[in-house]
């Protein structure tokens, strides 16, 4: 039995429905999970954020005060990287200035505003051309100490190079200046 062949309006049709159909579940998946997201802030079932100790302030900018302290118990993905807690403290101008970035890329801003501290765990590759970076966990967290927002990532990170000008190339510098 022959089959008849789509005219180019049914074909067309049909990529403008599976289009339309993408973009649907794309914005309903990205909805639920900022909601699921905010839903954890304001209940704070976001884990706690781990003491770190021996921090060390290493730079200033628009953004706030700059520390860092060296981990020795998290996992690397190789025995020369370094891992290392940074933690931003926020100034005025700075957490005024992120509050804008989040709502720009649609993430939740509400209990935002009370956000004191980023808190990220970075591991750095130290080479002599240039340093490569990536992320394994970032804490947001609250003038009362509680867990705002929470991200981890997994086995499959990414690495980049650190960029030029930024606290992570003053970071780095400090860091690989200790190995």
């Amino acid at each position: 039995m022959l089959r008849k062949r789509p005219s180019l309006s049914q074909v067309i049709m049909f990529g403008i429905t599976v289009g339309v159909a993408v973009v649907v579940v794309g914005y309903f998946a990205m909805y639920f999970q900022r909601n699921k997201s905010l839903e954890a802030s304001k209940k704070g079932i976001f884990p706690k954020m781990p003491a770190v100790e021996n921090i060390q302030k290493y730079t200033t900018d628009k953004d706030g005060e700059h520390y860092f302290s060296i981990n020795y118990t998290a996992k690397k993905t190789s025995e020369e990287n370094i891992i290392v807690w940074s933690r931003l403290v926020y100034s005025q101008d700075g957490l005024n200035s992120y509050i804008r970035k989040r709502k720009h890329n649609g993430l939740f801003t509400e209990g935002i505003e009370q956000l004191e501290q980023r808190n990220v765990l970075y591991e750095f590759k130290c080479t002599k051309d240039k340093p490569e970076y990536t992320i394994h966990e970032i804490y947001e967290v609250g003038k009362d100490g509680k867990t705002l927002d929470y991200g981890k990532t997994d086995k499959d990170r990414e690495w980049g190079y650190v960029p030029p000008g930024s606290h992570l190339e003053s970071l780095s510098k400090v860091i690989c200046a200790k190995k």
